[in-house]
């Protein structure tokens, strides 16, 4: 059967004059998507209170402009350094999604405030926030993605190629080309020719 690797639990239902139903699981590979790294800071760290304003006023007094400037400058690297210093981040460059709506993306940043609340502060309340919110946002895509497989089965209707295509883009079994690797096509095209004129005589 094809994709008998991919398909299990198959169950075939009543006839529907020359058609059947037919109910089964999906075993689909989940993308491996590119990541890369890059260095950020967290600047809703950085707070100026006013005591730091009344130190540097008091080193600045008595000196000229580039001195000045020198003295701001040094002093800001400082307060970045201490209180929002570089991190490396991990991103993950995720490709456009045709399926993903408005709510999973209001949903996903809900998602992500409650996790940093709760291992910030690893209290049960934090917790319960964060599975609700999880729990929201994995049934918004789950119906999305239902929605959205469904209008694309709908638009195919009785055309099984575009079926089997479907199909295939879905489960990530696209075959590669197995034709031989040639600089031109007219040559790989007689090569074949060559070929089964061969086999004939």
């Amino acid at each position: 059967m094809i994709y008998s690797d991919t398909l299990t639990n198959i169950l075939a239902g009543p006839f529907l004059s020359d058609h059947v139903l037919i109910m089964f699981d999906m075993l689909i590979v989940k993308p491996v998507h590119a990541t890369e790294y890059k260095w950020v800071r967290n600047y809703k760290r950085f707070i100026i209170t006013q005591s730091h304003i009344d130190k540097l006023i008091d080193k600045i007094k008595n000196c000229n402009l580039n001195e000045m400037v020198d003295i701001v400058e040094n002093n800001l690297r400082e307060l970045l350094k201490k209180h929002c210093p570089l991190v490396k981040k991990r991103i993950v460059m995720r490709g456009f999604k045709s399926w993903v709506t408005p709510n999973i993306k209001r949903s996903k940043r809900y998602q992500n405030d409650a996790e940093k609340k709760w291992r910030k502060y690893k209290d049960t309340n934090s917790w319960n926030v964060y599975k609700k919110c999880r729990n929201i946002h994995n049934n918004y895509i789950r119906q999305a993605k239902i929605n959205y497989m469904s209008d694309q089965v709908m638009q195919i209707g009785k055309d099984s190629k575009k079926l089997y295509k479907l199909v295939n883009k879905i489960t990530s079994n696209v075959k590669e080309n197995q034709l031989p690797n040639r600089d031109n096509d007219c040559d790989l095209a007689n090569e074949f020719v060559n070929f089964f004129k061969g086999k004939i005589s």
